[in-house]
């Protein structure tokens, strides 16, 4: 605050301040708001002739920021199938920054609220997010991945040597050679060979 005019000494007072500060008779106040909220504040000066003066000042306080929502999609996939992380974040001061740990060796995070990740490497993973804000307040969160061999989204499943694709092909295979030709018995599914 800046004073000027009356008579030494000055008794200096403010109201409306934010929770976790406290007045002080000085033209200056450092104030660690605990609370977030718009708030008026407002400074009184009396001199010793008991003149005053009065004015205010309107202080935002931002919430600390905070993540709502980590999650890995799918959580579950076969090697070489891709899953997305995605960050939700709020309160805080814009804009954000992310680190991302904990990732499979071959995947790479970035600075990004999504980050794509396909790995090679079978294990379980907990990918950590660290979030930081403009005024550099953090927060974090934690959320699980596995990647497994053969199996899960994105991936195939194995059963006596074949695929699902090829049990695909085997069924289109049987089916239309069960109607038989020239009223012919249908061929039983058993004189067919499996196709690779």
């Amino acid at each position: 605050t800046n004073v000027s005019g009356g008579t030494y000494p000055l008794e200096i007072t403010y109201s409306g301040l934010p929770p976790g500060c406290a007045g002080a008779n000085s033209s200056t106040l450092d104030c660690a708001p605990t609370a977030a909220g718009t708030y008026t504040v407002r400074i009184n000066v009396t001199d010793a002739g008991g003149g005053n003066a009065s004015a205010e000042v309107v202080l935002t306080v931002n919430p600390l920021p905070s993540v709502t929502s980590f999650t890995a999609s799918p959580s579950t996939v076969a090697v070489g199938a891709a899953t997305q992380f995605r960050v939700a974040v709020a309160g805080g001061t814009t804009p954000y920054t992310f680190s991302y740990s904990g990732l499979p060796a071959d995947c790479s995070g970035a600075d990004a609220p999504q980050v794509t990740c396909t790995s090679t490497i079978v294990g379980n993973y907990t990918v950590k997010v660290v979030v930081t804000d403009a005024d550099g307040k953090t927060a974090s969160a934690t959320t699980t991945l596995t990647v497994r061999t053969g199996s899960g989204p994105g991936g195939s499943s194995s059963s006596g040597g074949l695929t699902t694709t090829d049990a695909i092909l085997i069924a289109v295979v049987v089916v239309a050679a069960s109607r038989g030709r020239g009223g012919r018995r249908p061929a039983s599914p058993s004189a067919f060979r499996f196709l690779r």
